[in-house]
């Protein structure tokens, strides 16, 4: 999928439409298991021998110590014993909840690890949603989750640069456009042609957006000559599916009308 959107915006938008995990996400879960496997292997294994004596100095270690203490967790040191001849003073495991780690199984540690892996992954996500005035919209949606409506198709294309406002529209292109203007030139209403202008505004796909909203307000269980009240930003938010109360006819409509739309705007 073509993205003409700011780099770091449009990844933590696609991020939260595919619910990918960061390789840091996914470099901290490996970790911290592996972490866990080393504390229970037997001190005959030469893994474990390795381990123990580079308790203190190894980068690994120290790298260790950083995930746990992002992920909110403890460690605590205990004192060692010797192997083969040679000392060394103490060995620290991980602790979750003021529980030592040797009250979880190995098992029930992934589960613990894979949840305060995502909990960190979920507040960075957040984060970036507040960083950027493109996601204005997606701050609505709660958690990065998968979406099934993609599907190679161009509604599909244009819903997700909607939803991340990175569609080719003169608000944002006006730099480099020939006619150098915001303004919308589809429509005589002197607007900035944004993405909320093209969805609830432009008058040149009143047609279009009348197809689309009979569906939507069908699905809402209004009538078409019913006053809903909702804030442009609101309708946007249910349009775009960022809300908990769009369903798939709707986000049916809402592509067929990005394709209807497009094809006009491309033709004019």
């Amino acid at each position: 999928m073509a993205l003409n959107a700011p780099r770091y915006a449009a990844t933590e938008a696609l991020r939260g439409d595919m619910r990918w995990s960061t390789f840091r996400e996914r470099q901290m879960k490996a970790t911290l298991r592996y972490k866990v496997r080393l504390e229970r292997m037997e001190g005959t294994r030469l893994a474990r021998k390795v381990y123990l004596w580079n308790q203190r100095n190894s980068r690994w270690m120290k790298r260790c110590m950083r995930m746990i203490n992002r992920c909110n967790m403890q460690i605590i040191w205990t004192y060692g014993r010797s192997i083969e001849g040679r000392q060394y003073e103490y060995e620290w495991r991980m602790l979750h909840e003021c529980r030592e780690g040797n009250e979880l199984d190995v098992r029930k540690w992934e589960k613990v690890i894979d949840q305060e892996v995502k909990r960190v992954g979920l507040s960075k996500w957040r984060n970036e949603m507040e960083r950027k005035s493109t996601l204005e919209w997606y701050r609505e949606k709660e958690t990065p989750a998968y979406e099934r409506w993609y599907d190679g198709s161009l509604g599909s294309d244009l819903l997700f640069r909607a939803r991340a406002q990175c569609m080719d529209v003169n608000a944002r292109n006006y730099r480099w456009s020939e006619s150098g203007s915001k303004v919308c030139q589809m429509c005589d209403m002197r607007e900035d042609e944004t993405v909320e202008h093209v969805f609830l505004e432009c008058e040149k796909y009143d047609r279009e957006r009348m197809d689309m909203m009979r569906v939507v307000l069908t699905e809402m269980g209004c009538e078409m000559n019913e006053l809903v009240e909702r804030t442009g930003r609101e309708w946007m938010v249910l349009l775009l599916g960022l809300g908990g109360d769009t369903t798939e006819p709707m986000i049916e409509a809402v592509k067929m009308f990005l394709e209807k739309v497009w094809n006009v705007r491309s033709r004019q």
